[in-house]
């Protein structure tokens, strides 16, 4: 759900990005124990990426942190690790400009809106990985609880549409936090524009009856000649549990691959690939189905994050654009 502009450029809109910063440095922490622990390095960590079809982009995140999407006009909550009382957290923001301007124009404009008790305290101005623009600031506030807090606000403009990713930990953890976490995460995100290739897609259904079973499809768009596929999905089996694998494509197609799949608790593996006269996939197929239970309690979350490579009948890498999921359980009826 893409905000207004808070730039007061040509219009009067409430601001959306100062919304976030506020979402971000309020956050409180209802039970302590409910952190993942605090000393975790990204480097020494799988990163996952977060996919949002609607308003397409990509970013990482660590495995262990928690999801939520779409909620409080914000398209994405990340949240990790609690360091000094405080939840490390990352979101993004989506924001309709009434006009074209750059990413330095947008981010100088949004300062001027904030409110005193925020305190600028740097402003930057550079690229990310895929030579993308950025420009903002870090700003400290302290929240409710009276804990001091710093908050990096990266702009990133394409056209008429900000994306505001927002990083907030406590003041004396964010160094750490910011080295560990915030950079690796902004260097990763990506509009899914900037992947060219097919779309490999995890769907299933978004609400699951807790005691329930759903079934979850990885499909493949318009691809020709695929002769191997491999991919990992990673779940959270506290939440939910793997109880079947079926052979997707249809019978005929399915019989001339082989396939293999193992996996822990949390994941699977899974490859296929055709054999020397087997019959190739082309266009759109059905990869995959998979069969889960719901294990966990009303109102918790699971990702369903899908990552791998397909490859044709030359044994070239096909480039693909992976779509990953989340279902939420809710109370039965």
């Amino acid at each position: 759900m893409a905000g207004a502009c808070p730039t007061g450029v040509g219009c009067g809109c409430s601001d959306d990005a100062a919304f976030g910063a506020a979402l971000s440095a309020g956050m409180k922490v209802p039970n302590v124990e409910s952190g993942m622990p605090a000393n975790l390095d990204v480097s020494k960590h799988e990163m996952l990426t977060y996919t949002n079809a609607e308003y397409d982009f990509t970013i990482g995140y660590l495995r262990d942190w928690t999801v939520q999407g779409d909620i409080l006009d914000t398209e994405v909550i990340l949240s990790g690790p609690i360091v000094d009382g405080y939840m490390i957290n990352a979101n993004v923001i989506t924001v309709e400009l009434p006009a074209e301007m750059t990413t330095y124009e947008y981010a100088k404009a949004g300062r001027e809106q904030f409110p005193e008790v925020w305190v600028i305290v740097d402003t930057f101005n550079g690229t990310i990985s895929n030579g993308e623009p950025v420009s903002g600031h870090i700003i400290t506030t302290t929240t409710g609880e009276g804990i001091e807090v710093k908050h990096r606000q990266a702009c990133l403009v394409r056209n008429t549409t900000a994306y505001v990713i927002g990083f907030t930990a406590a003041s004396s953890t964010f160094d750490a936090a910011e080295s560990d976490y915030f950079v690796p995460m902004l260097q990763s995100f990506k509009y899914i524009e900037d992947v060219a290739g097919v779309e490999i897609s995890i769907t299933n259904p978004s609400e699951v009856l807790e005691g329930g079973k759903f079934t979850a499809i990885v499909t493949l768009d318009d691809s020709t000649d695929l002769s191997i596929f491999l991919f990992k999905l990673n779940y959270d089996p506290s939440v939910i549990a793997l109880t079947e694998v079926e052979e997707g494509f249809d019978s005929a197609t399915a019989s001339s691959y082989t396939w293999l799949s193992w996996g822990d608790k949390g994941t699977r593996q899974i490859v296929a690939y055709s054999d020397t006269l087997g019959t190739l996939v082309n266009g759109s197929a059905e990869l995959v189905r998979l069969e889960f239970d719901i294990v966990g309690r009303a109102g918790e979350q699971s990702v369903l994050d899908i990552q791998g490579i397909i490859g044709d009948s030359a044994m070239k890498q096909i480039e693909t654009i992976w779509v990953d999921s989340e279902v939420t359980i809710t109370p039965e009826e």
